[in-house]
């Protein structure tokens, strides 16, 4: 049995060039991660795609981390990181169905936009527009609409920060459509 030398070694798990290495950017000169290469091979779609997604979109978007932004054109969306832009790190496909539709922005404000400034009249407002509770032992309230299962609204009792009940407002906004500022229909 003859042990393999480190060259040897190398050369089996150094990155392999010619095809591969074409198929890890795209035309427009973006490099392609190793998963977002495998992604493209099994959503079926170009590296030429992935450009046009990005050089075109529809829409765009954050990711649900906040750490870069997703390009949507079509039913492909592509994830490009803010700390390297030149780098695809994912893919994924979207339906059209269900995306959420992109609002234009709107002045806020106004007589009938009542910010609630207690947890009690959070949860009253959850409450008017269809969410329910769920139950807890102790610590945060929670609460779920049986529109948008998986989201689930965590509603702090005492909280620190003088802005918080406007940002959970804003949270529920974005991640359920529903602004529980206005009226219950």
């Amino acid at each position: 049995m003859t042990v393999p030398t480190p060259a040897q070694i190398a050369a089996r798990v150094a990155p392999r060039r010619g095809a591969a290495a074409a198929a890890r950017s795209t035309p427009g000169g973006r490099r392609i991660s190793r998963r977002a290469a495998q992604q493209i091979q099994e959503l079926a779609t170009t590296p030429a795609d992935v450009d046009a997604a990005i050089a075109h979109p529809h829409s765009t978007e954050r990711t649900h981390q906040d750490n870069g932004t997703l390009y949507v054109r079509g039913d492909l969306g592509v994830i490009v990181p803010d700390d390297d832009r030149t780098l695809i790190v994912g893919l994924v496909r979207v339906d059209l169905d269900t995306a959420p539709l992109r609002r234009g922005r709107r002045a806020g404000g106004g007589p009938a936009r009542r910010m609630p400034t207690t947890a009690t009249e959070i949860e009253q407002s959850l409450h008017a527009h269809g969410f329910q509770t769920l139950p807890t032992r102790g610590g945060h309230r929670k609460a779920t609409h049986p529109a948008h299962p998986g989201v689930v609204i965590t509603v702090p009792h005492t909280p620190s920060d003088s802005r918080s009940y406007p940002n959970l407002v804003a949270d529920i906004r974005r991640l359920t459509g529903i602004d529980i500022t206005q009226p219950a229909p």
